[in-house]
């Protein structure tokens, strides 16, 4: 089976910065929507709604793309940081 989009996201390309600019921006209480690229990804976090929006640059297909709970995100983010 095929790693989803976030699992490639945090294994290939969250480098610490990334990470951490991802961290600071949302803990902002004024910020509502964030969108970051990476290397390979395209990240659009919305506050108000609660998502997080992984889309893959290398993978136009439906697969290469994830809409998850902002939580689910930032908690997959949490354990990858504690790695």
């Amino acid at each position: 089976m095929e790693e989803s989009p976030l699992e490639q996201f945090l294994s290939q390309d969250c480098t610490p910065f990334l990470r951490n600019e991802i961290e600071s921006k949302l803990a902002d209480p004024k910020r509502v929507y964030l969108e970051l690229f990476s290397n390979r990804f395209n990240l659009v976090f919305d506050k108000e709604s609660g998502t997080a929006v992984i889309d893959d640059d290398l993978d136009t297909s439906p697969a290469g793309r994830q809409v998850l709970p902002l939580k689910e995100f930032l908690e997959a983010l949490s354990r990858r940081t504690a790695r």
